[in-house]
């Protein structure tokens, strides 16, 4: 038969989203937030308990993007202690909406006490699904499957033109290049490592960097990436392959304590 023409609804389908100077965004630190979970097997138990008496897990995240050097940058958290990476976000509790869910968690990792921004939702990018209780993910559910354990939904949320972040004392919140995350399977994992395709029929509109005439305060992110660069070696259980990513810091609490390693929110 004849191939369907493309419409201009669908060749203008892009959205324009405006992706701000990592300068603009000061940090400060706050009580440690520790995993509920100190291992795999943990997580694992947890989540089947959790199954058997709510059914399945609904888990929100939030991409949130900066740019430096003219190059948008990923937002991701990291325990000092580990080599893991995650999205802030985390599991939704019985009743609670998805986007009401997903502010209330960026609210709770990242905001001042008492304030609640007005996170801008965009859109949704991805969805995956958990089979089973082990570590795997899909981003469809497969055939043979009548009840996944989960599903974990990633949203877009735009940030404000400035923020001043507050992280939990025991996490960094690190700017990392999106050519660095595309097809990195063996430092972020299948979901954060799939964002940049995922991010592509996006149109960012990159903002300026402040200028320098205004003067930074103490905790102003460090802009310079040759001078704030961290080099972080992670691997998966499940691979050995080792890769080196570089990644800007934008909140290094001067009080650090140890968190169990996690790639999952399991708050």
């Amino acid at each position: 038969g004849k191939l369907p023409m493309l419409t201009n609804r669908v060749l203008d389908g892009n959205k324009s989203v405006e992706v701000h100077h990592l300068r603009r965004y000061p940090f400060d630190a706050k009580e440690a937030q520790f995993e509920k979970d100190s291992d795999p097997q943990g997580r694992a138990l947890r989540l089947m308990q959790s199954f058997n008496s709510e059914g399945m897990r609904k888990t929100v995240e939030a991409v949130l993007l900066v740019q430096d050097h003219d190059h948008p940058h990923l937002l991701l958290l990291k325990s000092p202690a580990s080599s893991f990476f995650k999205l802030p976000g985390g599991r939704l509790k019985p009743g609670v909406s998805e986007l009401d869910g997903l502010k209330q968690k960026l609210t709770r990792r990242l905001a001042p006490r008492g304030v609640s921004p007005d996170w801008e939702v965009i859109d949704l990018i991805s969805v995956w699904w958990r089979p089973t209780f082990d570590s795997v993910l899909y981003p469809y559910i497969p055939p043979h499957v009548t009840q996944p354990k989960e599903c974990r939904k990633i949203f877009l949320v735009a940030l404000p033109e400035s923020f001043a972040f507050t992280v939990p004392s025991n996490q960094q919140l690190v700017a990392v290049p999106l050519i660095d995350v595309r097809n990195n399977l063996a430092s972020f994992g299948e979901v954060i490592s799939s964002l940049p395709a995922c991010l592509s029929r996006f149109d960012f509109i990159l903002g300026e960097e402040p200028s320098p005439s205004v003067p930074d305060t103490a905790n102003t992110v460090e802009s310079d990436v040759s001078s704030a660069a961290t080099s972080s070696t992670s691997s998966t259980s499940s691979s050995s392959t080792t890769t080196t990513t570089t990644t800007t810091p934008v909140a290094a609490p001067v009080s650090m304590q140890t968190s169990d390693d996690t790639q999952e929110e399991t708050s």
